[in-house]
Parts: C-alpha cells; sequence; structure tokens
C-alpha cells in the first residue's frame, strides 16, 4: 500500500488503551517519550500492528510490576521508534533466530502462549514500509527492539 505520513504519538496510544487490561493484569507501567508531531512515512495499520506486537511481547516477558519504556528520536532522515523491556530478556541463539518463522514461540513470565508468527509478520511490515528493524538483548536484563523508518518530508 501507499506509505503516507504518520503521527506516531497517536499510534501509540491507541495501542495502549487497546492493551490496557493486559497491562493493568501484570501491572506494567508504559513510560512515552515520543514528541506530539513525531511524524514517520508508513502504513497506519502495518505500523500499529508492529508496534502492538512489540509492546504485547515487551509485555509478556517483562515481570510482574515492570516498566516498558517507547521512546521516539530523529536521526537525519530516519525516525527511530525504540520498545525496551527490563524483563527475562533473550540468549543468543534466540536472538538469532527472531525474524525467522519458528512455531516455538516462548512461554511469557505469566506463562502466557504466542503464535510465534509476531515477530516475522512485524519484520515483514517494517520491510514493506522501507524501513528496517534490529534487536538488542541480554539475558536476565531485558530487551529493546529499534525500528528505523523514514521521516514524513
Amino acid at each position: 500500500g501507499a506509505l503516507n505520513p504518520v503521527l506516531v504519538a497517536t499510534v501509540i496510544q491507541l495501542i495502549v488503551s487497546d492493551l490496557s487490561v493486559v497491562l493493568q493484569a501484570k501491572n506494567i507501567e508504559i513510560e512515552i517519550n515520543c514528541p506530539d508531531d513525531f511524524t514517520v512515512l508508513a502504513d497506519s495499520n502495518m505500523l500499529k500492528l508492529a508496534i502492538k506486537n512489540l509492546i504485547v511481547n515487551a509485555v509478556k516477558f517483562s515481570h510482574q510490576g515492570g516498566k516498558v519504556q517507547i521512546l521516539a528520536s530523529s536521526s537525519g532522515h530516519s525516525k527511530i521508534i525504540q520498545i525496551i523491556d527490563y524483563g527475562v530478556g533473550m540468549d543468543n541463539e534466540t536472538k538469532s533466530k527472531l525474524f525467522q518463522p519458528d512455531i516455538k514461540s516462548k512461554p511469557g513470565t505469566n506463562q502466557e502462549r504466542g503464535t510465534g508468527l509476531g515477530l516475522v509478520q512485524c519484520h515483514d511490515f517494517i520491510l514493506k514500509m522501507k524501513g528496517s528493524i534490529s534487536c538488542k538483548s541480554d539475558l536476565g536484563v531485558g530487551t529493546s527492539f529499534t525500528i528505523l523508518l523514514k521521516a514524513a518530508q
């Protein structure tokens, strides 16, 4: 589909209100640091699904009472969106297979189940929007996903 300017803060607010039940169940604090005028070139549905997926994962692997951060920043013509958790983290083997279809998704800290397809779809959507996604993670420390998208001119 065509890529249009999308206000990221609005998308994040929609997602967070969608997930309010999930967040309350685990008492997860969401810290959003995104300027109101932060705009990327994207397909708003794909962007929403991709970010929602990453937030759902972040919550899933966070400990009860934990925190998830969503940070937006700019670098030249790139817009950066980071989703950071302080949960269980991943080992290198898990990290290396993240964006490959893998039917065995790991259960969350409350034994939440996943499909294993989420990140593959995320990756797919981000690529379709001419962006990229990467991940840093340390076992026992947490995980951060970084999405790079083009700035809307």
